[in-house]
């Protein structure tokens, strides 16, 4: 990295005539790409290091040969220190774009409104949105930025491009003795589960900060016997009370604040109804302890369905899917609603985060990785897709068309093609399996029947429910 900016010389010049001092940094990202791969997000900080305001300023990223910008768009999220990671985020609504984006132009040039006072050092993140082009040969290239015009600073984000990456493999290194995994876990309603997830979860997790989301049934009383078993020091438990809504990407952000607060260094983000399959825990710990920060470890999503003895093996996408369980701390991840419409669901991964890993060994079918118990209850998954479908329809009607909210939620019970093979015993050794019930009666039915009747039906218009709801008594 390379800060060129300083400030003038003499005691008779105001700071009006003192050019800002900048340093733009990678924080030693390196990123490992495929091909044909749309989904790029190189990150940068920028901080004044100097003792004037930097304001306005000219951001060049150069794209290198192989990868070309996905979009015209960059990403900024500022944050102002107090002693901690972040205070507020500015999103990329504050980006004042001034180039067009051409399809042969490999640099892009933006006016951003950088608004860094000089003390205490104040940052921010840039990202753009690229991607590797489909005839990429396999290279390793970098990505440059460039702040200020002449620049005032420069660095460049390494890109190994290639199919012979495939991923990037956690080194085979014993994890830093001062890690500590906190987990991250948002309940509600989870008894039929939550007794066996959560223990599972402690067996490789130091401690555990758990939402509980308005819960009507026993699982509080869990939570509570978890903490007496364990130590409340190792479990610690926040709740929301407002059960008429649901943002869960505000409340993960809160999680986050909370397993920093109890010094967590890395962040497992488990759901209720996740289990690590059993025959990694000797191993997750070091995976976890060797992420790079705000590295995020991958696993293979294992869809355990209709019932806790077999999992879907065949060519569906939930069969070859992975999914983010941990991610290393570092200045600058964060969770926050989508700009726009603040959308709030399904972005398990914090922001600012930097590629995903997967130990390689594990790449192969069947090997293990987070069994996804969601599909080994039917009937909840049945009401819980409902849900899903009735509660985007009233919250984000302009979001999505009916038939796009169908297809992101239908996929779910879609059994077309599918073939099931049996959980190798030693996935759930020593775990508690017995303390789940996937035949429980759901919560969800009762939400569905409350937005149905809380709401003009002709809202939901257009939606397939599965045949519901034939036979709702709506007097």
């Amino acid at each position: 990295m390379k800060a060129n900016g300083s400030a003038n010389s003499g005691t008779t010049h105001s700071t009006a005539h003192i050019a800002p001092e900048i340093l733009v940094s990678s924080e030693g990202l390196q990123l490992t790409k495929q091909p044909g791969d749309k989904e790029i997000y190189p990150t940068v900080v920028i901080t004044n290091i100097g003792s004037v305001p930097a304001g306005v300023q000219k951001v060049s990223i150069t794209a290198p040969p192989g990868i070309s910008f996905a979009s015209s768009d960059l990403t900024m999220a500022r944050w102002e220190h107090e002693g901690t990671s972040h205070e507020s985020v500015f999103p990329a609504s504050d980006v004042d774009f001034r180039t067009r984006h051409t399809p042969d132009r490999k640099t892009l040039t933006w006016d951003i409104p950088l608004d860094l006072d000089p003390a205490p050092y104040a940052w921010v993140i840039l990202y753009p949105h690229m991607q590797i082009d489909e005839d990429a040969e396999f290279s390793e290239v970098e990505i440059g930025f460039a702040v200020g015009s002449p620049p005032l600073a420069t660095d460049s984000v390494p890109v190994t491009i290639g199919r012979a990456a495939r991923l990037s493999a956690v080194p085979a290194v014993a994890a830093d003795t001062s890690v500590k995994i906190v987990g991250c876990m948002l309940v509600r309603n989870e008894e039929w589960v939550l007794g066996c997830s959560l223990r599972a979860a402690l067996q490789w997790c130091d401690a555990v900060v758990v939402m509980d989301h308005a819960s009507t049934d026993a699982t509080p009383r869990i939570l509570e016997q978890v903490r007496e078993e364990v130590g409340r020091d190792r479990v610690v438990v926040e709740s929301w009370a407002d059960a008429s809504r649901w943002d869960e990407m505000t409340q993960r952000q809160r999680l986050l604040v909370l397993a920093r607060k109890i010094g967590g260094t890395h962040f497992a983000l488990i759901d209720a109804d996740e289990i690590l399959t059993a025959n990694f825990l000797p191993h997750v710990r070091d995976w976890v302890g060797a992420l790079a920060p705000g590295q995020v470890l991958d696993m293979p999503q294992v869809p355990v369905w209709r019932d806790l003895d077999h999992y879907r093996d065949d060519e569906s996408n939930w069969c070859h899917s992975t999914i983010s369980i941990a991610v290393a701390d570092r200045r600058g991840i964060f969770w926050a609603p989508a700009d726009g419409d603040a959308y709030q669901h399904h972005h398990r991964q914090p922001r600012g985060t930097r590629d995903g890993v997967m130990p390689t060994w594990i790449l192969s079918p069947g090997s293990g990785g987070m069994m996804h118990l969601q599909f080994a209850a039917p009937n909840r998954l049945l009401w819980k897709h409902r849900a899903y479908k009735l509660f985007e329809m009233l919250r984000w009607p302009d979001r999505q068309s009916v038939a796009e909210l169908d297809a992101k939620y239908s996929g779910a019970l879609d059994e077309r093609g599918m073939v099931l093979s049996e959980v190798p015993a030693c996935w759930w050794d020593g775990y508690r399996r017995e303390l789940i019930d996937p035949a429980h009666d759901t919560w969800w039915a009762a939400e569905c029947e409350r937005m149905w009747r809380e709401n003009n039906p002709e809202t939901f218009a257009g939606l397939n429910l599965w045949g519901w709801p034939t036979g709702l008594d709506l007097a």
